[in-house]
């Protein structure tokens, strides 16, 4: 994207399918343990690839990243060093994604990775290949994080280690917790919530670590689950008991 003539979309291409691939080497080791165990070691991975961009300066800028702009070309006709050009196409990025992964959700292989979910015993039991699944989960969920960097990327202009950091997944996790995990829209719904708190916060008080972490414990504590689920299951059984 800096050097060689790249389009946009090529580089972003290669971006995706880079990160697939690392995903499904990673994946491959991890997918097989379960639970505690799998996020200890997807979190050892993580901090594996962190030194490993501290150190290689040469191709990622060491601690300082790769700063001084990237190079953004006009394709199609967008031009994204124009701010309107570039937020609108990172909304039809998402909403791309939306849409391929509702139709992924509402494929019969989504349908075996929610009973895997629910039940990874009796998955296996009905013949489904656990690892295999889970390989494919992970794998699609590395292409699109390789889509938000590119993103990322994009917006501010630079590449830095702080986005390989376990903390930026960590608000990942948050955001995802936020929203809830048994409605499609949860996650998207918790990201919204998640940086518009984030933004509130850190607007009125320089401690807007400590009162946005004591904020999302009580919801997570107090709903035990997400936002979104909790006013799907508080709408299912108002209208079970409307006569």
């Amino acid at each position: 994207m800096q050097s060689g003539g790249w389009s946009i979309p090529a580089a972003i291409a290669v971006a995706i399918l880079a990160t697939a691939l690392l995903a499904l080497v990673v994946g491959a080791l991890c997918v097989r343990l379960s639970e505690i165990y799998f996020a200890f070691l997807t979190l050892a991975f993580q901090m594996l690839l962190h030194s490993l961009i501290l150190s290689w300066i040469g191709l990622t800028g060491g601690d300082q990243g790769l700063m001084g702009g990237i190079p953004k070309p006009a394709f199609w006709g967008i031009e994204l060093a124009k701010p309107a050009h570039l937020a609108g196409f990172g909304m039809f990025c998402l909403l791309l994604s939306v849409v391929l992964l509702r139709q992924i959700i509402r494929s019969p292989f989504g349908a075996a990775l929610r009973m895997l979910r629910d039940n990874p015993d009796r998955a296996g039991f009905l013949g489904l290949s656990v690892y295999r699944y889970r390989l494919a989960a992970f794998v699609i969920a590395g292409a699109f994080a390789g889509l938000s960097g590119v993103l990322m990327s994009l917006y501010v202009s630079g590449a830095f280690p702080t986005f390989a950091f376990w903390t930026t997944s960590g608000e990942a996790i948050f955001m995802i917790m936020l929203g809830g995990i048994q409605v499609f829209l949860g996650p998207l719904v918790g990201t919204a919530i998640f940086l518009l708190l984030n933004d509130w916060i850190t607007a009125l008080t320089e401690h807007h670590g400590l009162f946005m972490g004591t904020i999302l414990l009580i919801i997570t504590l107090g709903l035990r689950k997400g936002l979104l689920d909790f006013v799907m299951e508080w709408r299912a059984a108002r209208r079970r008991a409307a006569p």
